[in-house]
């Protein structure tokens, strides 16, 4: 039988009828307790993270450990993850011992959307900022599409499905093959984001020389 913690009376009787007395005392087991922890607590979108599940008592022998979101760790029978997030998520974690004791734990993670710049002056002549581009963090799968029209509505730059950062794939003041004169221009852009996301901005830039 399942015996509760505490002081117990153990009877001893051998075959000449001699009998024995023992106190015995049952501890309290030790209680299996997990504890998530995380080395960033400034997440942005797109970021890596380590996160790190520890073990009281620190010798327990483990059976089983369970991650969710199981998309986000795919190797789940270890105590420490390297997983990428995209949006607020909980993680969450259960172990199991050898005496079949469950620990369980959760962690939510707040995550800041990734922030995009667009610039608003650009000269292409110029050593830096020659090219009107998208700049964002890691949370940016690709930029599905940029257009650029001049004060009449007429489009004079269009390019899809390239990343983010890399200004040669911007407009370079360029419209049919010449130089763009000076002025404002409207544009439109449509980003992807990691979480599946895909918005939609638009604004204006200044073309100056």
């Amino acid at each position: 039988d399942l015996l509760w913690s505490g002081e117990y009376t153990l009877y001893v009787r051998d075959s000449t009828g001699c009998e024995l007395t023992y106190q015995i005392l049952l501890p309290e087991p030790v209680k299996l307790q997990v504890k998530l922890s995380i080395n960033d607590t400034a997440v942005v979108a797109g970021d890596w993270v380590q996160v790190t599940a520890s073990v009281f008592p620190p010798n327990a022998l483990l059976t089983n450990i369970s991650w969710r979101p199981p998309n986000l760790f795919p190797t789940q029978q270890q105590l420490q993850q390297f997983t990428r997030l995209v949006e607020d998520t909980e993680i969450a974690i259960e172990v199991r011992d050898q005496n079949g004791c469950i620990a369980r734990d959760n962690l939510p993670v707040t995550v800041e959307q990734t922030k995009v710049y667009f610039p608003n002056v650009f000269d292409p002549g110029s050593n830096q900022d020659n090219y009107f581009t998208l700049h964002a963090g890691d949370g940016v799968e690709r930029i599905a599409l940029l257009q650029v029209f001049d004060r009449g509505g007429n489009l004079v730059f269009e390019k899809r499905n390239f990343y983010p950062n890399d200004p040669l794939s911007g407009w370079n003041g360029k419209w049919q093959s010449r130089q763009a004169p000076p002025g404002v221009y409207p544009w439109l852009a449509k980003v992807e984001f990691l979480d599946g996301n895909t918005r939609q901005f638009s604004g204006s830039v200044t073309l100056v020389r």
